[in-house]
């Protein structure tokens, strides 16, 4: 594709669904794991294995999915 400003063809790497999914199972894993405990236990428990996959995906071009990755894990603390 090319690239934003300059036009010269550039390859975009992108996070792949299964990979999405994966991450997406053990966020809503850990979150029904601790429904009774207290938030900072939840948030101690989801931070590394959000930080790991972040870090993993970091050099490709992943903002739309680290959004949408960040959306779902608000949305599994917060219900």
């Amino acid at each position: 594709m090319p690239k934003r400003g300059s036009g010269k063809p550039t390859v975009y790497t992108y996070p792949a669904g299964k990979a999405l999914a994966s991450i997406t199972g053990k966020v809503k894993t850990i979150s029904r794991q601790n429904l009774n405990r207290p938030l900072a236990v939840l948030l101690h428990r989801l931070a590394p294995v959000l930080r790991g996959r972040v870090n993993y995906f970091r050099h490709g071009t992943s903002k739309a999915t680290f959004d949408y990755l960040r959306h779902y894990a608000w949305r599994r603390v917060i219900i």
